[in-house]
């Protein structure tokens, strides 16, 4: 149980592969997550369609995800609002496939 004003908060820290042929979510044999996006790394493009396809795959609303660092290079973090750590992985375990 949480206390008043606490909220539960997760970091998920991945790699973006920007100008790749599928948007998806892959893990990799040492666990790390790797997110191939169709959206070349301009203007944001790519910032966005990461948010959402981490929205998408893992069935959290974009409004519970910020970009916290990475934003202009390939190794990214993402806070979640809403969800623990433990959650987080349980969530990946279930709905992000092996590379």
């Amino acid at each position: 149980m949480s206390r008043a004003g606490q909220t539960k908060k997760a970091v998920l820290e991945l790699s973006a592969k920007p100008g790749s042929g599928k948007s998806n979510l892959t893990r990799r044999e040492d666990g790390s997550i790797q997110a191939h996006l169709k959206s070349l790394p301009v203007d944001g493009k790519a910032n966005a369609e990461l948010i959402k396809l981490v929205s998408k795959t893992l069935r959290i609303p974009r409004t519970h995800l910020q970009l916290a660092s990475g934003k202009k290079g390939r190794k990214k973090r993402l806070k979640i609002a809403g969800i623990d750590p433990q959650t987080l992985q349980d969530l990946i375990a279930r709905s992000v496939p092996p590379a």
